[in-house]
């Protein structure tokens, strides 16, 4: 049974809690969460500060709210510290801002930026435009997906792209295809000094019968670009915690960055990985 006053099925799909503050509907007898975000200046004195924000009414009646923030004695460096990866997926934008992608997508950089998260795009089959890399960096953005190893899907309209199958995995015509992307972009990046910002994301959630197809993937491309990581969400590392032949599985050595899930993650084998320069 539905929650009397819970949310209509339409209105279900919510936005990300970074989106800048809007007006919103509040239902009777239920409760509304309201993020507020408080920056210091760089150059702030450190201390305790007060303010209040007002919730106003569509009738006009006003409910103040008393915020208190401590500003402590350092200042966060300028990069990132924390490396991130996200997916914010331009074919959605598209989607939904058919005649602003463009404006949309830079806004959408800003806000993740704003909050010190890398604006990235795992699943992005056309690398990203080198202005929008330097802009990135340029605000503390210290990680940046190139390419997710796939093929584009035919129709450019399409929200995803196109995940090899066992068989097709590392075949003449998708590393082809990689390379004729790779190649000249990584040459630009290497140019303009954005290499050690980059790396690949490859084989979204696959299973064994991808791993050697991987494996061979992997090398050709560390034969290429052996200064370009490789990061994972293949089902690997689930593979290895859970067998018997610990690191000693497929796939190992070559994969640079393991992604797992978190029900799987143990502190014995990062360690074990770690001391294989994983």
């Amino acid at each position: 049974m539905p929650h009397p006053f819970g949310v209509n099925s339409e209105e279900r799909y919510t936005p990300e809690i970074l989106l800048p503050p809007a007006k919103f509907r509040l239902r009777a007898a239920s409760t509304q969460g309201v993020w507020l975000t408080a920056e210091a200046a760089r150059d702030a004195e450190p201390g305790d500060y007060s303010a209040t924000a007002e919730l106003v009414t569509s009738g006009g009646e006003k409910y103040p709210v008393s915020v208190r923030v401590t500003v402590h004695p350092f200042t966060l460096p300028r990069t990132f510290g924390m490396e991130t990866s996200f997916a914010n997926m331009a074919p959605f934008t598209r989607r939904f801002f058919p005649r602003d992608e463009r404006r949309i997508d830079r806004a959408i950089q800003d806000i993740m930026l704003d909050h010190r998260l890398n604006a990235d795009d795992m699943s992005r089959w056309v690398p990203p435009d080198i202005e929008d890399v330097r802009h990135a960096i340029s605000r503390g953005a210290n990680r940046f997906n190139v390419l997710a190893l796939l093929m584009p899907p035919a129709d450019k309209n399409a929200q995803f792209g196109l995940w090899p199958d066992p068989k097709t995995v590392a075949s003449p015509e998708f590393m082809g295809h990689l390379e004729s992307v790779l190649a000249p972009y990584v040459e630009r990046l290497r140019k303009e000094g954005l290499m050690k910002y980059a790396y690949l994301y490859g084989f979204d959630e696959r299973n064994q019968e991808h791993y050697a197809g991987i494996d061979a993937t992997w090398r050709r491309l560390k034969e290429l670009y052996p200064d370009l990581p490789v990061m994972t969400t293949a089902r690997m590392y689930k593979d290895m915690a859970l067998s018997d032949k610990g690191t000693n599985f497929l796939n190992a050595i070559t994969t640079d960055w393991y992604c797992p899930i978190t029900s799987v993650w143990t502190p014995e084998l990062p360690q074990q990985l770690q001391s294989m320069g994983k």
